[in-house]
């Protein structure tokens, strides 16, 4: 698809993707800041922030802003990462110059009212509790502290109770004047709609745009660039495996976080890995799925994935079993990646999987959102490669049966398990080297 990319003298990027026929846009924004970029005291201000940008401008009210965009039919929301937000809204090509009206104006003129912000901290608390009951996010939760402790990345993207009561109008208008500055900026559109219609506009609105005196490293202190090696020296100083269980007999199952240190493996063998994700997980078909579903009926669902950050990533794999089951399902999906690191796979599950990867690409490719998100995040952190769906699936193929064995070997050491527990958990010893 193609994109017209445009960087002003302010460093915001400009990204038009017009797609004909599509009847529908795309406009929004991407932001270089997220929970990373807080401290102790302003934890989940990333988020907090998300929520009051939708709740009035200067130019209109937060009632005034929802009846506009309700009443255009269109679709809104915004997603707050440990380094990235980006806000986005969906609506017919007839309405785009309205929309655009719209996003530009929560870019720009964000009013931070004291009451709704008190009113809003009570919605936030709701949507933390909301998380917390489920067992997955806590495990998720805990992950994070254990394996990240002491670093940007243990903190709760929501923040905590005490943190989001005690920000204040000020916070917010500190963290977005550092932060939500043009260089950190990617405004995109995509759509039906032709550039000319809109680029004239953009021109004038953004280049009024100045970046503030001091960057946002000067003003956050706590930049997180410098912890890479001290999560990479703590994923290496593990030594045996770790099992970490929070009991709870409110519930009837066993939930199962299983996941192994990535260190930076994600950026020189991303295909490999997400190769092995979907081998493991991706249908019916899967290993996992067939071995502990099909074979045996131990679980409903299973699944297997990356988590990546700048610095380092994970490899996890979760499930929600019986827990008179739980022991025999650990040591059959250990069996299965056993299988993974020391056989090669066949060609036919070789070609089943990349013609996966292959269609996943396509089915995530058809709407303008998708690549809104595309283009956003690909410049957002400056990958600057085009999209090449054929291409992408050529290279799902060329990736050697040999290789996906060796990247299974450096990720599936035993030593290196990390086993996360929540629920009905039966009083069992996990020795792993046994299993």
């Amino acid at each position: 698809m193609k994109c017209i990319k445009k960087k002003l003298d302010n460093g915001m990027i400009v990204a038009l993707v017009p797609m004909k026929r599509a009847e529908i846009v795309t406009v929004g924004f991407f932001i270089k800041a997220g929970s990373r970029n807080e401290n102790e005291h302003n934890n989940g201000i990333a988020h907090f922030l998300e929520h009051m940008m939708f709740g009035g401008t200067t130019k209109r009210p937060h009632e005034k802003l929802f009846q506009l965009l309700d009443g255009m039919g269109s679709e809104y929301n915004a997603v707050t990462t440990t380094e990235h937000t980006y806000y986005y809204v969906n609506g017919v090509a007839s309405d785009l110059k309205k929309i655009v009206d719209v996003v530009l104006d929560i870019y720009i003129n964000p009013v931070f009212n004291p009451t709704r912000i008190k009113k809003e901290s009570k919605v936030i608390i709701e949507e933390m509790r909301l998380r917390e009951d489920s067992p997955h996010t806590r495990l998720y939760y805990q992950m994070h502290e254990k394996v990240f402790a002491d670093t940007s990345l243990c903190k709760r993207i929501i923040g905590t109770e005490e943190s989001v009561l005690n920000l204040r109008q000020s916070d917010f208008i500190q963290f977005r004047k550092e932060l939500y500055i043009p260089k950190n900026t990617v405004f995109v559109i995509s759509g039906d709609f032709t550039p000319d219609q809109i680029s004239p506009l953009l021109d004038r609105t953004f280049n009024t745009l100045n970046n503030p005196a001091r960057n946002s490293v000067d003003a956050f202190p706590q930049t997180f660039l410098d912890e890479k090696p001290r999560i990479l020296k703590s994923m290496h100083s593990q030594k045996k495996p770790y099992v970490h269980i929070d009991r709870n007999d409110s519930v009837s199952q066993a939930y199962v976080l299983l996941f192994f240190p990535l260190y930076n493996l994600y950026k020189t063998n991303e295909q490999e890995i997400n190769m092995i994700s979907n081998i493991l997980s991706s249908g019916f078909s899967s290993r996992l799925f067939t071995a502990l579903r099909i074979n045996n009926g131990m679980t409903y669902s299973i699944g297997s994935y990356p988590i990546v950050y700048n610095d380092a990533g994970l490899f996890v794999i979760e499930m929600a079993i019986h827990p008179d089951e739980l022991k025999k399902g650990i040591k059959t999906t250990l069996k299965e990646l056993k299988k993974l690191r020391t056989s090669e796979i066949d060609l036919d599950e070789y070609k089943k999987v990349g013609t996966i990867i292959k269609n996943e690409s396509i089915f995530s490719s058809s709407q303008p959102v998708d690549w809104f998100t595309y283009y956003g995040l690909n410049f957002l952190y400056n990958r600057n490669f085009d999209p090449n769906l054929k291409g992408n699936s050529q290279i799902s193929r060329k990736v050697n049966r040999k290789d996906i064995t060796q990247v299974a070997q450096q990720i599936f050491d035993k030593k290196k398990i990390n086993l996360f527990l929540f629920g009905n958990i039966p009083d069992e010893d996990f020795d792993f080297m046994k299993l």
